[in-house]
């Protein structure tokens, strides 16, 4: 879907003494104050809420699909709307809540 990672180049996230290209991280699932960013083939879990994330992320292509779950829009593979699905490459299978479905539509229609 969308190509250009140049936002993110050189930026970095520091999690329990990882560094950790933004580019690579391909979502951040949240549970109960514990968030798992999946990044690569790898994942890590740290205490920090999903609100923070997507504050620091603003700017750089992520968007919350969910309550649960931020996403980086450039590891979008595929986008189901009838199925209200995302697929990311690396094939992870992610719902879209019915109120952010619409918004998620003019992200991606907005990056083509």
């Amino acid at each position: 879907m969308i190509k250009d990672f140049s936002e993110q180049l050189g930026k970095k996230l520091v999690l329990k003494s990882l560094l950790i290209n933004i580019q690579d991280i391909k979502y951040i699932y949240c549970e109960d104050y514990i968030c798992t960013v999946f990044y690569l083939d790898k994942k890590i879990s740290v205490a920090k809420k999903l609100c923070k994330f997507e504050t620091e992320f603003e700017g750089l292509g992520f968007f919350r699909i969910n309550r649960a779950v931020l996403i980086n829009l450039y590891h979008i593979a595929e986008f189901d709307v009838t199925k209200k699905e995302i697929i990311l490459t690396g094939g992870n299978v992610l719902s879209v809540s019915r109120r952010k479905l619409s918004e998620m539509k003019k992200k991606l229609l907005c990056s083509v």
